[in-house]
């Protein structure tokens, strides 16, 4: 059997998905490829591949679940997209603030912006490291100070 598709690369590893995966409709397979592709997909078709957990996300940010990125051969490409977990970037905010003590919110969003989904965009990017803060803040780990009259974070 030999299907062609004008107008329209298909990407290999999804094939290869297709054939471990024989409970998958053909349909699924090509919205899992423009998913993949950063593309938009029906609602219906949607509903039905996150019903089946092969996608994550909030649109238009959608991108494959680990399973797929499993199946597929990209783990790599899921974890840059997938970004790294608050509880990581409590973590290296901590350990920026106990290593060189009171530090300015540019050091914090250097350290801090790469470990983000790749999809979020700047002010995304701050929005989120400004929630990570003031969780800390929420939860007595960390504090605002002023030193020299600029404010910086450090260890509460």
């Amino acid at each position: 059997m030999k299907l062609t598709i004008w107008g329209s690369v298909v990407d290999e590893a999804y094939t290869s998905l297709l054939m471990s995966r024989s409970d998958l409709p053909f349909d699924e397979v090509m919205a899992l490829d423009r998913v993949q592709k950063g593309r938009p997909v029906s609602d219906e078709v949607l509903r039905r591949l996150r019903k089946k957990r092969l996608v994550e996300g909030r649109r238009p940010h959608l991108r494959v679940s680990a399973s797929v990125a499993e199946a597929t051969g990209t783990k790599v490409d899921y974890l840059d997209e997938r970004g790294q977990s608050a509880e990581y970037c409590f973590a290296l905010i901590n350990d920026l603030l106990v290593t060189s003590g009171p530090s300015p919110r540019g050091d914090i969003d250097n350290l801090v912006f790469p470990h983000l989904p790749a999809g979020l965009d700047d002010r995304q990017k701050t929005n989120r490291v400004d929630y990570l803060l003031k969780k800390m803040r929420w939860d007595g780990r960390i504090k605002s100070v002023r030193v020299d009259g600029k404010r910086m974070w450090s260890i509460a």
